[in-house]
């Protein structure tokens, strides 16, 4: 991940474009609300009754691509979370006020240092956009 004064990019690698079906994720860096650690980030990736996954889904292997659907089951809102999570890794979640994605969650060992350097001071609520708590 690439985080200047101005944005944060989800910088992917070939195969990563390949199994997300998309090129690199970036955003305003305003549009960054909440951001936590996860000790597992593709347990944060859970489909809810109505999501659509663009992207693959191998359980234990990867969890990739932008997954939307409804906030909550049975909610009438929709959100889109783009995750790039491989295996058991750790990594972080980012909540966003953004028009396109919702929330990003991205395998890193480097999770830790980014929410030092993110600095928004707070932690989603277990429950915001239909997260489900490892």
């Amino acid at each position: 991940m690439k985080l200047t004064d101005t944005a944060l990019t989800v910088q992917l690698s070939w195969w990563e474009k390949a199994v997300a079906r998309r090129s690199h994720l970036t955003v305003p860096r305003r549009a960054i609300r909440a951001a936590r650690p996860l000790d597992n980030a593709a347990a944060a990736v859970e489909k809810v009754a109505g999501a659509h996954l663009s992207g693959t889904a191998i359980n234990g292997v990867t969890r990739s691509g932008t997954l939307t659907g409804p906030v909550a089951p049975g909610s009438s809102g929709i959100t889109s979370t783009f995750a790039i999570c491989h295996g058991t890794e750790p990594g972080i979640e980012i909540l966003l006020d953004h028009p396109t994605v919702q929330r990003i969650i991205v395998a890193t060992p480097d999770a830790g240092e980014l929410l030092d350097r993110l600095d928004v001071g707070q932690a989603p609520a277990p429950d915001r956009y239909g997260t489900q708590c490892p």
